[in-house]
C-alpha cells in the first residue's frame, strides 16, 4: 500500500465522517476529549494530595521551608492557605515536618518562647509571654470541645494590692466563631473550662459570646421575645411528641391530629435558706477574775480623786483609844453589839484593821462558739408552664371502641402539667395509609411517571438510534472505492451522464460570460483572428 492510498483512505473516512448525524457526531467528540483530557493529566505527573489545610502565613513558610530542605515537590492552592505534595510523599512529609516541628502551633510556640527567655527579660514580659500561652491553649482547647473554626480568648489579670479586701478579680472574654450548635450549654462548659485554667478566676467573671454577637454566657435572667417563643415551642413540641405515643397504639399515627397551646410565665426567683446543724464548737474563752479589799463606805486612796465616794469622817489621835473596844468583845463584831456609848465619852468610827475590811470577789466567763450555720441560694426555673391546652382531631373510623371521652380521661390523667382544656373531635378522613381517587394518587403517579419514560424512549429512539441505523445501512451498501477515481458509470445512463455534463459545461461558460463578459469577448476575437 503506497502513500496515495493511505491518504485516499483516509479522504474516504473523513467523507463518511461529515455524513454522520449530529448526535453521534457529539458523541465521539465528547469521548476524544476525555481521552485527549486523560493523556494529559497522565503525562503531567504524579497525583498531588493535600498536606496541610488552612494553615496561617507563618507557618505555611515554615512548611515551605522544610519541604524545600527535604526535597519534596509542592503545590499551592486557595492563595497559599492549602499546601499539596505528590501523593506518594505525602506520609513521609508530615513524619518529617513533625520531627522538625512544623507547623508550629500557636501555644507550642508561645511555651517555646517563655522557655528560651533570656535571663535578662524583665518580670512584666515573662508575665506577657505567660499569658499569651495560656490563651493560645486554651483556644486549642476550645476548638476541640465545640468544634469551632476560630476561638479567640481574652484573659485580664489585674495588679495585686496589698489589701485583699480591695483586690480585683481576674476577667476573660471569650469568641467563637464556626461552631455547628453554639447553645448556653456550651458556653457554661467554656466558662467552666477557662475557669479552672486560670488561678482566681470565678465562671461568673468569663462572657462567651458568639460571632455573631449571641451571648451563650453568663445567661441573662431576661428573655428576649425569640427566647421565649422558643422556649415555648420546645415545650409544645414535647408534649405534642407525648401524647403521639400516647394515641399511635390505639388509634394509629395517621388518623389522628394533635395541636398543643402552652401558657408559659417568665420570671426570676431568688431563693435563700439558713440550716444550722450539729456540729458546733467553742473557738475562744474569756475567763476574768477580780478581788476588792476594803469598805464600801469609805474611801480608798486620795479622797475626790478618780473615786465616785464621797469623804467620810476624820477620827482624831486622842479618841482613836477611847474607840478602841473591849478586851473580851470579838474582833469581827458590829458596832451595836458593842453597847451603847456611856456619858462623857465621845464616839469615834471603828478603825480599820485587817479584820474589819471586807472582801468582795468576782468571777466572769464567756465562751464563743462556731455555729454549723449552712446558707444556701437558688435560682428555680425562671420560667413555668401556667396551663396547657390540647386539641384532638381523631379520625371516626379508626376510633373503635373508644369513645373520644375516654380518650379525653386518658390524656388528662397522664399529663404532668395543668390541662386546662382537653378537646376530642371524631371526624371523617382519609388517612395517608389509604389510596385517594382521583388525580392525586399514586395510581395518576405512576401512569405519568411511564408516559414521560415512553416520550424518553422515543426522544432517544428518532433522535440517535434511527439516524445511525440508516447512516449504517448505507455505509453496508456502499461499496469501497477511491476519491479520485470516478466511479464507472453503467451503460444505460451513459448518455444521461453524457447530457448532464453537457448541460454543467454550459451552464459554467454561462455564468462566466454575465460574470466577465470583457474576458470572454477577448478569447473569442482572438480564437477568431487564428481561424
Amino acid at each position: 500500500m503506497t502513500v496515495s492510498d493511505v491518504k485516499a483512505i483516509g479522504l474516504r473516512w473523513l467523507e463518511r465522517a461529515r455524513n454522520l448525524p449530529l448526535p453521534v457526531f457529539f458523541g465521539a467528540a465528547a469521548v476524544l476529549a476525555a481521552l485527549l483530557l486523560l493523556a494529559v493529566v497522565s503525562m503531567s505527573g504524579p497525583p498531588y494530595q493535600v498536606l496541610y489545610e488552612g494553615l496561617t502565613p507563618q507557618q505555611g513558610g515554615e512548611v515551605i521551608a522544610e519541604l524545600q530542605k527535604l526535597g519534596i515537590p509542592y503545590q499551592l492552592d486557595r492563595a497559599g492557605t492549602i499546601i499539596e505534595v505528590p501523593a506518594a510523599d505525602v506520609g513521609r512529609a508530615r513524619l518529617e515536618l513533625a520531627s522538625n516541628g512544623a507547623p508550629a502551633e500557636d501555644a507550642s510556640s508561645a511555651w517555646k518562647s517563655l522557655e528560651s527567655a533570656p535571663m535578662t527579660a524583665s518580670q512584666a514580659s515573662i508575665q506577657a509571654l505567660q499569658l499569651e500561652a495560656a490563651q493560645n491553649s486554651l483556644e486549642q482547647s476550645i476548638k476541640q470541645v465545640s468544634g469551632a473554626r476560630e476561638a479567640q480568648v481574652m484573659i485580664a489579670l489585674p495588679r495585686d494590692t496589698p489589701f485583699l479586701a480591695t483586690q480585683p478579680k481576674p476577667k476573660a472574654s471569650i469568641v467563637i466563631i464556626g461552631a455547628p450548635e453554639p447553645d448556653e450549654a456550651l458556653g457554661d462548659a467554656i466558662a467552666r473550662l477557662v475557669a479552672g485554667a486560670v488561678p482566681g478566676l470565678a465562671a461568673g467573671d468569663v462572657v462567651v459570646a458568639t460571632g455573631g454577637g449571641k451571648i451563650l454566657y453568663p445567661v441573662s435572667s431576661t428573655y428576649d421575645a425569640s427566647r421565649q417563643l422558643a422556649i415555648q415551642q420546645s415545650v409544645e413540641a414535647a408534649q405534642e411528641a407525648k401524647i403521639r405515643a400516647l394515641l399511635t397504639p390505639i388509634v394509629g399515627a395517621a388518623n389522628f391530629r394533635a395541636a398543643v397551646s402552652a401558657d408559659i410565665e417568665f420570671g426570676t426567683t431568688t431563693i435563700e435558706s439558713v440550716s444550722y446543724g450539729p456540729h458546733s464548737y467553742p473557738v475562744s474563752q474569756d475567763i476574768e477574775h477580780s478581788r476588792r479589799v476594803g469598805n464600801q463606805i469609805l474611801p480608798i486612796g486620795i479622797p475626790g480623786a478618780l473615786s465616785n465616794q464621797p469623804p467620810g469622817q476624820t477620827a482624831a489621835p486622842l479618841n482613836a483609844q477611847a474607840a478602841a473596844p473591849p478586851a473580851n468583845t470579838p474582833a469581827n463584831a458590829p458596832p451595836a453589839a458593842q453597847g451603847p456609848p456611856t456619858a462623857g465619852t465621845t464616839q469615834t468610827p471603828p478603825t480599820q484593821t485587817a479584820q474589819q475590811l471586807p472582801v468582795s470577789t468576782s468571777n466572769h466567763e464567756q465562751t464563743h462558739y462556731a455555729l454549723d450555720q449552712t446558707t444556701t441560694e437558688a435560682h428555680p426555673a425562671s420560667w413555668r408552664v401556667k396551663a396547657i391546652s390540647v386539641s384532638i382531631v381523631v379520625n371516626q373510623a379508626a376510633l373503635g371502641a373508644a369513645t373520644p371521652a375516654e380518650l379525653k380521661t386518658l390524656i388528662a390523667a397522664t399529663a404532668t402539667m395543668p390541662l386546662t382544656d382537653v378537646a376530642v373531635i371524631p371526624a371523617r378522613f382519609v388517612a395517608s395509609g389509604e389510596a385517594p381517587q382521583g388525580l392525586a394518587g399514586p395510581a395518576f403517579a405512576n401512569i405519568l411517571r411511564a408516559a414521560l419514560v415512553l416520550l424518553a424512549a422515543i426522544a432517544l429512539l428518532a433522535g440517535l438510534l434511527l439516524p445511525l441505523r440508516r447512516w449504517l445501512a448505507g455505509l453496508a451498501g456502499r461499496p469501497l472505492r477511491l476519491i479520485h477515481e470516478p466511479p464507472p458509470p453503467p451503460e444505460e445512463d451513459a448518455r444521461a451522464q453524457a447530457r448532464a455534463l453537457l448541460g454543467h459545461a454550459v451552464d459554467k461558460v454561462r455564468l462566466t460570460v454575465q460574470s466577465e463578459p470583457l474576458t470572454v469577448a477577448r478569447a473569442l476575437q482572438k480564437w477568431l483572428e487564428q481561424s
